[in-house]
């Protein structure tokens, strides 16, 4: 999740962008920022914005993938571990007959 939260700041940072565009546009104060420049920066921080989702969705359904994978993993091991439990489970072993019968004597 390390990537989402990066791109959680880059959205603040965008949001903060789009809240300075607005004030300019409202106060109608540019300085020497052109029509174009403008345009540029909104579509940059559209841009952006939808890049920063597109990564955020990515590393979700990558980590979800990953997390599915380790507790199928985890299973099969736990499986595995009680399986080869049950086999080493020491059976009683058949009594052996005593040949030894010296003591009749």
């Amino acid at each position: 999740m390390e990537i989402a939260n990066q791109m959680k700041q880059q959205l603040k940072v965008l949001d903060d962008l789009k809240k300075l565009q607005d004030e300019a546009e409202k106060e109608k104060l540019f300085g020497n920022a052109t029509d174009e420049d403008r345009q540029h920066l909104k579509n940059y921080c559209a841009d952006m914005i939808r890049a920063c989702d597109t990564a955020i969705e990515l590393e979700r359904v990558l980590e979800e993938k990953k997390k599915a994978e380790d507790a199928k993993r985890e299973a099969e091991n736990k499986k595995a571990a009680a399986e080869k439990a049950k086999k080493t489970v020491s059976k009683p072993k058949p009594a052996e007959p005593d040949d030894d019968l010296s003591f009749l004597d």
